[in-house]
């Protein structure tokens, strides 16, 4: 999909109205972001002097002071950044209209689309860390993806209440509760990714951080739930194809066993299975028993015939036949009975 097919897209336009009009409802909330902004400023205003006066001591070690200011150029860097977001401030409309532009979140997209389709994974992880908060599994086979609804607009968590300033909502069905304490990821290489370094630094820094969804209402956020397919077993697999077989070969448990190379348990395992959930009842000796063919009875004839014949034995008619003794004779009994 290019880019003005995704803007000229229904759906991609009803999703940038929704996030732009929720960010715009919550106005009234913008003296709290600034307060809290305001805030860090002056703390790290406070470090930053405390950094400057460390550093002011010549008989500071060289590591030390390496250190301490590449610790006080962060916070300076800190520090600006606070500025300008204080000053964009002064036009909440603005921001909302300048973060959540169609242009801008189309090309987000779109970049996200062909990083997953290409072979970076350290930057396909960093990617989809702006969207997923997390994927959470229970012994049921139960998968639970929560994404957040502002992935292609991370620059827009500035702008939303946090922590004691979040939403009340009702958390009894939330799904984070169960999930384990979460750590803090390692940064991930993303070399010659992305044209703009910061954004890149932006990105990874985003991704590594543990806590960077934390606070936000769950109207921020989608859960999909998916459910792992619990794997048939052999019996459930084989159940009709088993009673079937019995009932066909009028076979006992000990003969279906050897046909399909299983243990005598697990074949009546099977034919349960086969009775209740496809209706065939195959068990019970009567299924061997009362069903199996008699070769004496239905041979008695033949066999009579041939007895018949002068100087005829049992012995005889046993070879002839290929069968016992005992099964000649009853076969015999069977046809002198009126």
């Amino acid at each position: 999909m290019t880019k003005d097919e995704l803007l000229a897209n229904s759906d991609f336009q009803n999703f940038v109205n929704r996030v732009r009009k929720h960010l715009q409802d919550l106005q009234p909330n913008v003296m709290d972001v600034r307060s809290d902004l305001e805030r860090e400023y002056s703390d790290l205003e406070d470090r930053s002097r405390g950094w400057k006066q460390s550093l002011g001591d010549p008989s500071l070690a060289e590591v030390l002071r390496r250190e301490l200011q590449a610790d006080w150029e962060r916070d300076r860097a800190r520090m600006d950044e606070i500025q300008q977001k204080l000053h964009s401030l002064t036009s909440h409309s603005r921001i909302v209209d300048e973060l959540v532009n169609p242009e801008l979140v189309a090309e987000r997209f779109l970049q996200l689309s062909e990083t997953l389709s290409g072979e970076n994974a350290s930057a396909m992880n960093v990617l989809l860390a702006q969207h997923i908060d997390g994927i959470y599994c229970d012994q049921d086979g139960n998968i639970h993806l929560r994404t957040s609804k502002l992935g292609v607009i991370t620059d827009a968590l500035e702008l939303l209440p946090r922590g004691e300033h979040a939403h009340s909502t009702d958390r009894s069905h939330d799904i984070t509760e169960q999930r384990a304490e979460p750590r803090r990821r390692t940064r991930r290489n993303l070399s010659d990714t992305f044209e703009d370094d910061d954004l890149a630094i932006s990105l990874n820094d985003f991704a590594v951080d543990p806590t960077r969804f934390q606070g936000l209402g769950v109207e921020w956020f989608n859960v999909t739930e998916f459910r792992i397919p619990s794997e048939p077993t052999w019996r459930e697999t084989h159940a009709q194809q088993i009673a079937e077989w019995r009932l066909m070969n009028a076979a006992t448990m000990e003969e279906t066993a050897v046909h399909f190379g299983k243990t005598v348990p697990t074949i009546r395992a099977a034919l349960l299975e086969a009775k209740e959930k496809h209706g065939i009842n195959a068990t019970g000796k009567e299924v061997s028993v009362s069903q199996r063919k008699c070769w004496a009875k239905e041979h008695a004839s033949e066999v009579a015939k041939y007895l018949m014949k002068p100087g005829a034995t049992i012995k005889q008619a046993a070879a002839h036949f290929g069968k016992s003794e005992p099964t000649i004779s009853k076969a015999n009994q069977i046809a002198s009975k009126p």
